[in-house]
C-alpha cells in the first residue's frame, strides 16, 4: 500500500507551542479556519456541568476592541460567511469560512476573542438564558433523548452518563467560586499549548503561515495540559450491550485501550458497515428480509477508548434475534483478510475525490481532526485490535464477500 501524503498540506508547530495545519487549495474561492481546543465539557469541574459550554457562548459576545457588532459573528455574517463553534466531550471548536480579502479580519477577530473574552456578568446573564433555552429544547427532544439513553449500558461513573448541557440551575453566576472556577479553566486551556489552528484556502503556503503567526502571537503562550483519563466504560467484563425497540436494533460496542491510529481505523470500519453495495453485510441482511437499513458510527472516542455504535432498522414483521450473530459472522469473515489492500485502495480513493469537490470549511474542519485519507498501516494495526475487541469469530459460516467495487 502506497504511502498516505497531503501534497497541499503542511503541519508544523510554531515557537509558541500552537500546532497549525496549512492548506494551499488554489482552486477555492473562499478561505476557512477551524480552530480546536484540547478541552471540551468532560474537563469541567464536578461542581459546573455545563461550564465548558457556556464559556463557549461567552467568547462570542465582544471584547474591548471587538464588541458584539464587530465580533466574529457579525464580521461574518456582514460578510456573507458562515461561522460557528460546537462544545464536544473533549474538545471545543470554532470555524468560520469568509471570501479571501476579508480572511485576516476573521482571524484577528477570533484571535482576539479567545484571548481577551469581557466576562461581563450582565452578558453572562443574558447568556446563560440562551444556554437554558437550548437545554429546554433538547430535553423535549424526542430524537435527542433516544441519543442520550444509548450511554445507559456504560458505567454509571464515566463522564458519558453524567449531565454536561448547562443550564441556569447548573451556572450558578453569583457564587465567586463558580467565577474562579470560569477564568481558570479559561487560562488553563485557552493558550497555544491546547490548541490546534487550521486554515484553508488559495493563498500560498507562505501567506496562510503568516497569518497563523500573527494569530498565535496574540494567543497567550502554554504548554499542553494533559487531560485527565476516564474510568473504564464499563463496570463488568461485558464489552457489549444492545437495546431493543419496535423496528430497531441498537449494538454498542466498547472499547480500551486502543491503539492512537483507532480514529481512522474506525472510519474505515464503519465505511465498509454502512455500505450497501453486493457482498457487504447490509446486501446480505436484506436478501435475509431482517433489515432494511443500517448504520455504524462511533459515538465517542478519547484516550484509547471508544464507543461504537451499530444501528439496524428492521425489515417489517422481522424480529432482532439473529442479527448480532450475522454482524458477528461478517466480521469474522472481513477480518480473516489481514491487511485489506484492495478496500483500501478503494476508500483511499473515495477520499480524494470527496476532497477534491469540498469547501475550504469542510477541508479546515477535516484537518483540524488530523486523519489520513485513508487507512494507514498503523491503521490497520488498530483495525485488527478492534475486530479482536469486538469479538469477530474465527468459523465464520457465511460464504460472505467482500463489497463490490
Amino acid at each position: 500500500m502506497p504511502a498516505l501524503n497531503h501534497p497541499r498540506l503542511h503541519t508544523e508547530t510554531l515557537a509558541n507551542g500552537l500546532r497549525v495545519t496549512l492548506r494551499h487549495a488554489p482552486d477555492l474561492k473562499r478561505c476557512a479556519a477551524a480552530l480546536r481546543v484540547a478541552a471540551g465539557s468532560h474537563d469541567v469541574p464536578l461542581a459546573w456541568p455545563g461550564l465548558a459550554h457556556f464559556l463557549e457562548h461567552l467568547l462570542f459576545l465582544g471584547t474591548e476592541r471587538f464588541p458584539a457588532g464587530q465580533g466574529l459573528m457579525a464580521y461574518v455574517q456582514g460578510h456573507g460567511g458562515q461561522v460557528n463553534a460546537r462544545t464536544s466531550e473533549r474538545t471545543t471548536d470554532f470555524f468560520f469560512e469568509l471570501p479571501p480579502q476579508a480572511f485576516s479580519g476573521g482571524l484577528e477577530r477570533l484571535s482576539d476573542m479567545l484571548a481577551y473574552p469581557r466576562m461581563n456578568l450582565d452578558d453572562q446573564r443574558r447568556e446563560r438564558e440562551v444556554l437554558h433555552a437550548e437545554f429546554v429544547a433538547w430535553a423535549r427532544d424526542a430524537t435527542a433523548q433516544q441519543q442520550f439513553t444509548l450511554f445507559d449500558g456504560i458505567s454509571a461513573a464515566h463522564p458519558l452518563r453524567a449531565f454536561h448541557a448547562g443550564n441556569r440551575y447548573s451556572l450558578p453566576l453569583p457564587q465567586t467560586e463558580f467565577q474562579h472556577a470560569l477564568k481558570d479553566f479559561h487560562q488553563r486551556f485557552y493558550q497555544t499549548g491546547q490548541m490546534t489552528l487550521s486554515l484553508a484556502g488559495p493563498q500560498s503556503l507562505d501567506e496562510l503561515q503568516s497569518m497563523a503567526q500573527s494569530f498565535g502571537a496574540v494567543i497567550p503562550a502554554g504548554k499542553e495540559v494533559p487531560q485527565q483519563a476516564p474510568v473504564p466504560l464499563m463496570e463488568s467484563s461485558n464489552t457489549s450491550y444492545q437495546q431493543a425497540g419496535e423496528r430497531r436494533l441498537d449494538l454498542l460496542f466498547a472499547f480500551e485501550a486502543l491503539p492512537d491510529s483507532s480514529t481512522e481505523a474506525l472510519a474505515f470500519l464503519c465505511h465498509w458497515l454502512n455500505a450497501a453495495k453486493p457482498g457487504g453485510l447490509l446486501a446480505g441482511l436484506r436478501d435475509g428480509r431482517t433489515t432494511d437499513s443500517l448504520k455504524a458510527a462511533p459515538l465517542y472516542r478519547f484516550a484509547g477508548q471508544a464507543l461504537l455504535h451499530i444501528e439496524f432498522t428492521l425489515a417489517p414483521h422481522a424480529t432482532h434475534v439473529g442479527i448480532r450473530e450475522q454482524l458477528l459472522d461478517w466480521l469474522g469473515f472481513f477480518a480473516s483478510h489481514q491487511d485489506w489492500s484492495t478496500l483500501r485502495e478503494e476508500y483511499a480513493a473515495m477520499l480524494r475525490r470527496q476532497q477534491q469537490v469540498s469547501a475550504a470549511l469542510q477541508l479546515a474542519r477535516l484537518d483540524s481532526e488530523q486523519l489520513e485519507t485513508g487507512l494507514s498501516d498503523q491503521g490497520v494495526i488498530a483495525l485488527k485490535e478492534i475486530l479482536q475487541q469486538i469479538g469477530a469469530v474465527d468459523n465464520f459460516s457465511r460464504q460472505w464477500q467482500l463489497p463490490t467495487a
